[in-house]
Order: C-alpha cells, then structure tokens, then sequence
C-alpha cells in the first residue's frame, strides 16, 4: 500500500537523507514521494513492467535475480537500506528486482529527482558515492564466487554482514548478528546450497568460532579465526564502505 504524495512522514528517509543534502532539497523530495510496502518475494520490477521511478530504500532487502539456462536462479546483486533504487533494473531484460523480505520502498518524482539532481552538489554526491558502493558491492561478490571457496564465501558473509544486517556489538571483536536473508537467498547469492551454508555454519560452531543462538542468530566468537578462515590477511575496512552506502558516504565527508 502506498501513501499519497505529500502525505510522507518517515523517519527513516530522513535518517538516510536528511543530514547528507540540503534542507530544501530533503523537503522537496519528501513533497513528491510516496511509499511502497513491500511484501517478501513480491517482484518489484521485471521486463514488460513499467520503468519505475527513483527512490531510497528505508527498509528490509532486495535482490536483483535471474534465472541461468540450467533453470537455477542467482542472486547477482542485493540492495540494503539506504540504496537508491530505480537505474539498473531496467538494464538487463533477464533479470528482475524483488523482495528478499518486507521492504519500504520511498519513490520520488524522477522529474523532481532529476532537478534536484542538477541543482543541489550535496544530491549529486550522495547519489554518485552510493552508485559506487553498489558497482564495488557487486564486484566483492564476483571476486567472492570466483576467487574463495564455499566455506570462505560463508565466513566472508559472517565478517560483512554486520555492515548490513542486524549487529549487537558485545565487545571489540565479538556481537550477535542476525541473518535477515533466509538460506536460499543467502546460497544463492554465494553461489552455493542452503545444505552447504547449515554445514559450514555448524562447523565454525564446532571449532568454536561462532554459537548459533538460533537458526537465525549468530554469535560471532573469534573474529580473527573467521578472518583466516575467509582467507583474508584481515578484515578489511573496507568492507562497511561496500556493503553499507551510508558509511560510504560518512567516511567519506570525514
């Protein structure tokens, strides 16, 4: 369901928008959008549809999909709130856009957009910044698949995925994250079986890395063993930077 324009009083638009551009800019983008709940697996766009507007996702994931000639479907790309949405989708004509779960979508006049786009430098860097992190989200994930095994495609999840998803911090190295991607999407996205994603996660429970608290809570139990695990020298830094736009755009600015 979708509020009317000019009706848009969200406090989530105005944590991933209001303090990067203008005031007047932020208000005259509020004045022409309208919201969109999104129900899980709903499609959001998909060739034949109408091209959408653009907008910012405030809430939940979405997952750019396609089917590959063996009928298998891979996840090649996800967007996390914070991400405008509304470019690529109608780019490739065999993939489609849906919902990974319950999303808030906040669409805004793409004439409105683009203006705002032209006169305010703030807009402009923010949505330039944020096509990147998109571009270099999507190139981490092909050199994931290509480059790493599955059970280090699987500890690389764990180490970013506090960037983006649910993360209690209990201490410097340790936290309880929580998997908002149910295990087909997350094995689809890392090009693996959900069967392999329950035993890789049972393993590093084994060897002490992690405690599963619950099939979708992951207490994360030594951070530098599931860095060497993810065959990486370190967790790099840079991975908030890809994964979660609004840090991109905050490291940034500092």
């Amino acid at each position: 369901m979708s509020k009317p324009n000019g009706d848009v009083h969200c406090s989530e638009m105005q944590t991933r928008l209001q303090d990067t551009i203008q005031a007047q800019t932020f208000e005259s983008l509020r004045r022409s959008a309208h919201a969109q709940k999104v129900a899980a697996k709903s499609v959001v766009w998909k060739d034949g549809m109408e091209q959408p507007e653009i907008g910012i996702l405030c809430q939940g994931y979405l997952r750019f999909q396609r089917n590959g000639l063996d009928g298998r479907r891979q996840i090649v790309g996800l967007v996390v709130p914070g991400d405008i949405v509304g470019e690529r989708v109608c780019r490739r004509s065999d993939m489609s856009l849906e919902a990974a779960t319950d999303a808030t979508i906040y669409w805004f006049d793409r004439k409105v957009y683009d203006a705002l786009l032209r006169s305010d430098p703030l807009l402009r860097r923010k949505h330039y910044l944020n096509s990147m992190a998109q571009v270099d989200r999507l190139r981490w994930l092909t050199l994931m698949i290509g480059a790493l095994r599955p059970n280090e495609r699987v500890a690389t999840l764990l180490l970013s995925g506090k960037f983006f998803m649910p993360w209690r911090a209990q201490s410097h190295d340790r936290g309880v994250l929580t998997l908002a991607l149910n295990r087909r999407d997350i094995a689809d996205m890392l090009a693996t079986t959900p069967e392999t994603i329950c035993r890789t996660l049972k393993a590093f429970e084994k060897e002490g890395l992690i405690e599963m608290i619950d099939p979708v809570q992951v207490r994360v139990l030594d951070r530098a063993g599931l860095v060497a695990r993810a065959a990486l020298t370190e967790e790099s830094a840079g991975l908030a930077d890809i994964m979660q736009p609004d840090r991109a755009i905050e490291t940034s600015a500092a």
